[in-house]
């Protein structure tokens, strides 16, 4: 396993020298997959992000909100291209969605950004301009983003604010709320932006 660059333990059952042994290729990875891997446990993914420098692609289950503000910095910040993460809050408070954010805001060359992988929860990550979306505007290059938080969170001026900001989106998918569904998917279409809404 010399030079590994790709690795996915999707579903695998995998021992506890797995980790030991991931760790040997952390300067060649540049991507991983390690979603329903048991042994990968939510406060490990934080010291993924800050050991592996040459992460392209990182498709990772639950992570708490906690151990994102508090991990070290994510050596991957400018290699990473495509992030999918499930990210639960202990408390459902903006301050520590905003700061959340802030974080995913320094991985500038972003290009996949897909959240909360179908578990619509009110401790999901909010994608709202109240939560501190704002801080987005850094991912110039960002062309897909999914996400399943909450429909109610996603309101007419965040859409607006997502299609001014990030001139590259190409397709949104999520869930949005019911009674201005319609418009926002219409505000994405005229944008050229392909929609799925649930």
């Amino acid at each position: 396993m010399q030079d590994l660059k790709s690795l996915s333990v999707y579903t695998c059952e995998v021992g506890s020298c797995f980790l030991e042994a991931l760790y040997h290729h952390s300067q060649t990875l540049t991507s991983l997959d390690t979603t329903s891997c048991r042994v990968l446990t939510p406060s490990l993914v934080p010291k993924i992000l800050a050991s592996f420098p040459h992460l392209e692609s990182l498709r990772v289950d639950r992570v708490m909100d906690q151990d994102i503000i508090d991990g070290l910095p994510w050596v991957c910040e400018h290699s990473l291209k495509k992030l999918s993460i499930d990210i639960s809050f202990r408390i459902n408070d903006a301050d520590y969605h905003r700061q959340v954010l802030q974080r995913i805001s320094r991985v500038t060359h972003l290009k996949g950004l897909f959240l909360d992988r179908g578990r619509q929860t009110k401790k999901s990550l909010h994608l709202s301009l109240d939560n501190g979306l704002d801080q987005l505007a850094t991912l110039k290059q960002l062309e897909k983003l999914s996400f399943y938080f909450p429909a109610e969170t996603l309101g007419v001026r965040d859409a607006e604010w997502m299609i001014n900001n990030w001139k590259n989106l190409k397709d949104v998918k999520g869930y949005f709320r019911q009674d201005i569904k319609e418009e926002l998917v219409s505000m994405f279409i005229a944008a050229g932006i392909k929609c799925t809404a649930f």
